[in-house]
This record gives structure tokens, C-alpha cells and sequence, in this order.
């Protein structure tokens, strides 16, 4: 009896695991943005900004199409390459004022239910 449980909960966790991955054809959404004006960007792309600027951005990733999958995300800041803030978990938008000069980037890890993806957006943001 117990090895005929833990066959069932082996299969039910393959089978959640195979439905929920993460996606190798659809991936990230388009990022829009509304600085300095309503746009639509992709990610790699640079924002030039100034200190003060309120700068904000939106988009999702898609886990597997045709399936019904949550997309969960953690960022991370960086200012000239060092690590400033981890955000655990992320929900969109994304909305900061800089501070400082300098040259930032923010990554995005996506995760569809458990699954970590492969599939990152970093987006940079030159503050001068």
C-alpha cells in the first residue's frame, strides 16, 4: 500500500511539473512604458533619464500557451554593475524615481507556478 501512494504522488507532481513550464515560443510581453511619453519598448532597451524623474514600465511573461499558468517574478536593481535591492517576489508596474547619476539596470526572473524560466528581461536606465 505505501509503495502504490508514493507512485501516485510521484506521477501527480511530474504531471503538474510538465503542464506549468515555462515557455520556449511566447515569453515576455511587450514593455510599456509612460516615460517620457506612452510608448512600447522591448527588453535591452535603455531609458534616458534625469534625477527626480518618475519612471514606470509594464509587461508579463507568458508561461505556456493554452495552458492556465501564474507567472510570479523577482528583480533585482543594479547601480554601475553593484547589486542595490533584490525585490522577492515582483508584482508589475514597476515605478521608481531615481535618485542619483549613474547607470542602472533591472532584471526580471520570471517563474511560471514553481518553475524557475531561463528566459530574463533586463531593462537599463541611464540617469544623467
Amino acid at each position: 500500500m505505501k509503495s502504490l501512494f508514493a507512485i501516485c504522488f510521484l506521477f501527480a507532481v511530474q504531471y503538474t511539473y510538465s503542464q506549468c513550464n515555462c515557455s520556449t515560443t511566447s515569453g515576455w510581453g511587450i514593455v510599456t512604458s509612460t516615460y517620457p511619453v506612452n510608448q512600447t519598448v522591448s527588453c535591452g532597451y535603455e531609458f534616458i533619464t534625469h534625477p527626480k524623474d518618475t519612471v514606470n514600465f509594464y509587461t508579463y511573461f507568458n508561461c505556456k500557451p493554452g495552458v492556465v499558468c501564474n507567472s510570479t517574478y523577482r528583480a533585482e536593481l543594479k547601480k554601475d554593475g553593484a547589486l542595490i535591492r533584490v525585490i522577492n517576489p515582483f508584482a508589475f508596474p514597476f515605478v521608481n524615481i531615481f535618485s542619483f547619476t549613474g547607470n542602472y539596470s533591472f532584471t526580471i526572473y520570471p517563474s511560471c507556478e514553481s518553475n524557475a524560466c531561463s528566459s530574463i528581461c533586463t531593462l537599463y536606465f541611464k540617469v544623467q
